[in-house]
């Protein structure tokens, strides 16, 4: 464990609103849970609907389409709060770029410079998924250079592909040398699509922490987590990580009968209620 490590945060991803960021930051304050933890609310930002504005998949209330609404996601940073206001959560652009145009460089500045144009006034950080770190060396200077330019934290996805691939040792050694380009790497391998699997899952932390090149590198964890599975899983990998963070996304948007999947805001207070349950805060 190092305190050099950046403060440990609980996410949210899939926020769309103002409303949304209000409601979550009333319940980290009220819940105390900001004394331990603070507040990353993620918007995403696919190829789809944040290069080619056009609605992907899983429906514009979850990933929001176009200029408007990326810009509207969340509130301004510099906006006046009045005293005793709510517990300000961080904005981050969840980016996933195309596949098939991540290896051309002029795509990525192409996109990451939309997504830092639209996101100015509340954007704090940029959390990058499914980056094929793991088989394209032109990735370290691509992070280091996303540090420098835009000079805010960079979150770097630990996704399934690298985990099969490299298992525990070689994600921790792998990850260390992008370390300069780093500041937290989250380990999901569920991609929505599964549970966090503390047996699967605690080896790549023990080996991320046991890195001496990533003593400075905040480590987190995603997985199809939701108020039960908080209250299931990470009190045992608290006890071996404490300064752990941890991101909820999928299991957060349930379908409706209409199909669509918005946050549900109550389901994401109760994650955030049973996150704070973790430090035996009031809820």
């Amino acid at each position: 464990m190092s305190s050099l490590r950046p403060l440990p945060y609980v996410g949210v991803s899939g926020v769309i609103s103002p409303r949304q960021q209000m409601l979550l930051e009333e319940v980290v304050t009220e819940t105390g849970l900001a004394a331990h933890r603070s507040l990353l609310l993620g918007v995403k930002a696919a190829h789809a609907t944040q290069y080619l504005d056009v609605e992907n998949e899983f429906g514009e209330h979850w990933y929001p389409v176009g200029h408007d609404a990326f810009a509207g996601a969340l509130r301004s940073t510099t906006e006046d709060r009045p005293a005793g206001a709510a517990h300000a959560g961080r904005g981050v652009a969840q980016l996933h770029l195309d596949a098939d145009h991540v290896a051309d460089p002029r795509y990525r500045e192409q996109f990451l410079a939309r997504v830092a144009t639209r996101g100015a006034g509340w954007l704090q950080g940029l959390q990058l998924d499914l980056l094929p770190w793991h088989t394209d060396p032109d990735m370290l200077d691509f992070l280091v250079g996303i540090r420098k330019l835009y000079d805010m934290p960079v979150l770097l996805q630990c996704h399934g592909p690298a985990m099969d691939a490299l298992g525990p040792l070689g994600a921790a050694q792998a990850l260390a040398r992008l370390a300069p380009g780093v500041d937290y790497v989250l380990f999901d391998s569920s991609h929505g699509t599964g549970r966090l699997d503390v047996a699967t899952i605690a080896p790549f932390l023990e080996h991320a922490y046991d890195e001496p090149d990533l003593t400075e590198v905040g480590i987190a964890v995603a997985g199809g987590l939701d108020p039960e599975t908080v209250a299931a899983t990470l009190p045992t990998l608290l006890r071996w990580f404490p300064d752990l963070s941890w991101d909820a996304d999928g299991a957060l948007h349930p379908a409706t009968p209409t199909g669509i999947r918005p946050l549900d805001i109550d389901l994401a207070a109760a994650y955030l209620r049973a996150s704070a349950a973790l430090f035996d805060t009031p809820a």
